[in-house]
């Protein structure tokens, strides 16, 4: 009867373990998931950056590679409640990445701009404070990882027309 219990005992034992064991794996899972989510959309907003420093810099064919970069960084899973802001983002990027014209990425910029402010404001973009920046000559909004003001909707012709109208504080 003792060897009986021993064994009842071990055997109660090494379901616990195991069910400890699943319920690590499980949340570990979750976390790793949660994580690859943030770091894709972090990526995102570094693209978005490389796309907005390339208009400023009034370089069309830097912008339709970063623009190509941006469309392609776009998270296909997961973000269910920004689907309807990620597809129209990806379709600017897109038609930024196919022109050569500076102003016509510029005109697809506004909208880039206006589908990356509703994502910074629903999600973690950046681990650091992001500045929503708006040139009332262009009247056009864009992201920014500094306070300084480089316009890219007039870029070297205006370069520091703008100014900060919300920061987004993480």
């Amino acid at each position: 009867m003792n060897e009986f219990k021993t064994i009842k005992i071990m055997k109660s034992n090494f379901t616990q373990i195991l069910m400890i064991s699943v319920l690590i794996t499980f949340f570990a899972a979750g976390f790793t998931s949660a994580q690859q989510g943030e770091n894709s959309l972090e990526n995102l907003y570094q693209k978005y950056l490389l796309l907005k420093d390339a208009l400023a810099q009034d370089n069309t064919a830097s912008a339709a590679q970063a623009a190509e970069d941006l469309a392609k960084a776009v998270p296909t899973k997961g973000f269910q409640a920004l689907q309807a802001n990620l597809i129209q983002l990806k379709k600017k990027a897109e038609a930024i990445a196919t022109s050569n014209n500076i102003k016509t990425q510029r005109a697809h910029f506004y909208a880039v701009s206006d589908e990356m402010i509703i994502i910074a404001g629903k999600s973690n973009l950046s681990r650091d404070d992001i500045f929503v920046q708006y040139c009332p000559m262009a009247k056009g909004h864009w992201l920014s990882d500094s306070k300084k003001i480089v316009n890219p909707y007039y870029g070297s012709e205006m370069l520091a027309c703008g100014y900060i109208k919300e920061e987004i504080k993480r």
